[in-house]
């Protein structure tokens, strides 16, 4: 008698078993015990990223190793039921039964793994507790090939963990009431994991790899912020901590943009961290403390970099009132600056140190022409200052015209003329600001009065007794009072000058009362005869150029005087375009 299907189900198997035809398993005890050694395998396979991937999506190890545990033992169990004939009458009875069983749990524990090395999470708002919690944990424990695997998924991530925490920052510094608290107690949990995951992804190690090794990620990340308008200050940390990374990193992509070949025809990191116009004006990405035992010559030519992005972009987008996205630029310079006496007191020197900082003023000369050039007619007379007790306006201009000012304050003390390391940077920075060739109408820029307004006032302080000694720059720049000139007319040049000697007709008070200070304030090729009130230049051929401060008539000059302000001219408006391109 033929045998008949089991339950009318042919392809379950036959109801009688046929010890001389048994039924073929697809599974053999070998095959379990290969999938059991996937359990011995799997803790060194694993990377940290995936377990962190799985984890998120609620598949720990455990699970992992109970699903391949349950697959071994439904091939076992699949080898043993066509030997029960008593079981053949219900479908588990069937080796194909338990074979499609073990079959769909090797899957579903073999394409965890490997869902977990392919796919990155892309949190979503209930599992943002989780994902905070396992994201620290990585971050703390792992090498740097896994924080790379992770910006993989906090790219996905990010725009979620931004959008989250706003609410945290909405109600920071308010008085939250039970009731508030009670009715988005799961929004203020998820909010509040994700602003403790913001600030702790700014940890430096942690930003300094994924600028270093994966700068075109970090980039479109970045991007995808500026174009979707994210903004928490929870996430300012962490984009400023990227910026600062780059900025500090000898061996890092930003480093290579500075060049003209390679990475420098597509400088994608410089431009995504300051020359996005919303990443540079919500973020401040030139903010961040940088200590002065780190600011290299590298740095500086890289935050030079970086100044000039920074701030052709405010100018282009017509954000020069607010000026706490540029205040960066001069909180370094004043720490880059500090240590310049150094190089002027030592006989062997770097003089790329003196070039990168001779070009951070001169950028800031051009940044600022650019920028009037830019500014329209309405708003270019508010530049100006109208009160000599108003000179520190932090505009933008006034950020630009500080770290010129602070340059020059910080190499004035030791400043010893033409054989001074600085001359160059002196004696560019001042014919740059008030040139005294080119032919110019009367008046001054709104840069131009307000550096002035800061020289004259420190060379009041001289003329008091009182340092840095600025009057040693200006001396050696400016030059003897009666010197030819190409300008006949009442340049910016000749007002600061006529400024300058009408403190300097000072030098006979500031001899008489201090007159261990005199030496102070002179630079080292210009000598000052108190008995003859008279300043002597010698030039390096010898000869000697004397300026008699008794014979000098020069009229008052109130350089805030409105009569004394001019516009740019066709030509300085072109010049001013064409620099920094």
């Amino acid at each position: 008698m033929t045998a008949a299907s089991c339950v009318g189900i042919e392809w379950l198997g036959l109801c009688n078993y046929d010890p001389a035809a048994p039924t073929s398993n697809h599974f053999t005890l070998g095959n379990a015990v290969t999938a059991l050694a996937f359990t011995l395998a799997v803790q060194n396979f694993l990377k940290p990223i995936y377990v962190f991937r799985l984890a998120i999506r609620h598949i720990t190890i455990k699970r992992l190793y109970s699903m391949v545990f349950a697959g071994a033992f439904s091939c076992v169990i699949a080898a043993l039921v066509p030997r029960m004939p008593f079981l053949h009458n219900l479908p588990i009875g069937y080796a194909i039964v338990w074979e499609l069983l073990a079959t769909f749990l090797f899957l579903m524990a073999y394409g965890a793994v490997a869902i977990s090395a392919a796919v990155p999470i892309k949190v979503s708002a209930k599992r943002v507790p989780r994902f905070a919690q396992a994201a620290a944990q990585l971050i703390s424990e792992a090498n740097d090939s896994d924080h790379l695997e992770l910006l993989k998924d906090l790219q996905k991530s990010l725009p979620t963990l931004i959008k989250l925490a706003t609410f945290v920052d909405l109600k920071h510094g308010e008085e939250r009431t039970a009731f508030f608290e009670f009715i988005h107690r799961r929004r203020l949990e998820q909010a509040s994991y994700a602003h403790s995951l913001l600030r702790i992804i700014a940890d430096a190690p942690f930003c300094r790899t994924l600028v270093d090794k994966a700068p075109w990620v970090v980039s479109r990340m970045l991007r995808d912020l500026g174009g979707e308008r994210l903004y928490s200050r929870s996430a300012e940390i962490f984009v400023r901590q990227l910026a600062q990374q780059a900025l500090l990193s000898d061996e890092g992509t930003m480093d290579r943009e500075l060049t003209f070949h390679g990475f420098g025809t597509a400088p994608i990191l410089s431009d995504s961290l300051f020359r996005n116009q919303f990443i540079v004006q919500k973020y401040s990405t030139l903010h961040g403390f940088i200590p002065t035992e780190k600011i290299t010559v590298r740095v500086i030519e890289r935050f030079n970099s970086a100044t000039v992005r920074t701030f052709k972009t405010l100018i282009e987008h017509r954000q020069t009132d607010h000026s706490y996205s540029a205040m960066g630029a001069k909180s370094f310079y004043e720490s880059a600056f500090m240590g310049l006496h150094a190089i002027q007191g030592a006989d062997n020197y770097d003089f790329r140190h003196v070039m990168a900082v001779r070009r951070s003023a001169t950028n800031a000369i051009s940044l600022a022409n650019k920028l009037l050039a830019a500014t329209p007619d309405d708003a270019y007379e508010l530049l100006y200052v109208d009160d000599l007790r108003d000179k520190h306006k932090y505009d933008i201009l006034g950020v630009l015209v500080e770290i010129v000012f602070d340059g020059l304050q910080a190499i004035s003390n030791k400043f010893r003329g033409p054989n001074d390391p600085f001359w160059l940077m002196a004696h560019d920075v001042m014919s740059m600001a008030f040139d005294p060739i080119r032919q110019q109408p009367d008046g001054m820029t709104p840069f131009q009065q307000r550096l002035a307004i800061l020289i004259i006032d420190g060379l009041k302080d001289n003329m008091n007794g009182w340092y840095p000694s600025i009057s040693r720059v200006v001396l050696s720049t400016v030059g003897p009072y009666e010197q030819n000139a190409q300008q006949p007319n009442a340049t910016a040049y000749k007002i600061l000058k006529d400024a300058a000697y009408l403190e300097f007709k000072k030098l006979p008070e500031l001899a008489k009362e201090h007159p261990e200070k005199l030496g102070h304030y002179l630079p080292d090729n210009i000598d000052y005869d108190a008995m003859a009130n008279t300043l002597a230049h010698t030039y390096f051929g010898g000869s000697i150029a004397l300026t008699k401060l008794t014979s000098l008539n020069i009229d008052p000059v109130n350089i805030t005087d409105k009569a004394l302000r001019r516009r740019l001219t066709d030509d300085e408006k072109e010049r001013a375009e064409a620099q920094l391109k």
